[in-house]
């Protein structure tokens, strides 16, 4: 996300705490191989596209900096 990649993931771990579904990326379903073709086919094929979903990832991973993880462990204990 940092470094602007435009991101295709799955439901699964922590993806949904980091990522919007169409606002920042596109998430398929856990193993559906047709889905992540096709989702990686449309940001390749819409480059506007995937370079709104790079911007907007670039500012979101900023809220999970080292310094903003470590100001909110602290703040938790």
């Amino acid at each position: 996300m940092a470094l602007g990649t435009p991101i295709v993931t799955t439901p699964v771990g922590g993806n949904m705490e980091l990522v919007e579904d169409g606002r920042d990326s596109l998430i398929v379903e856990y193993d559906d191989r047709k889905a992540l073709r096709v989702a990686m086919s449309e940001l390749l094929r819409d480059r506007n596209k995937a370079g709104l979903f790079s911007e907007r990832a670039k500012e979101r991973a900023k809220a999970f900096s080292k310094k903003n993880t470590l100001d909110a462990l602290y703040a938790l204990f």
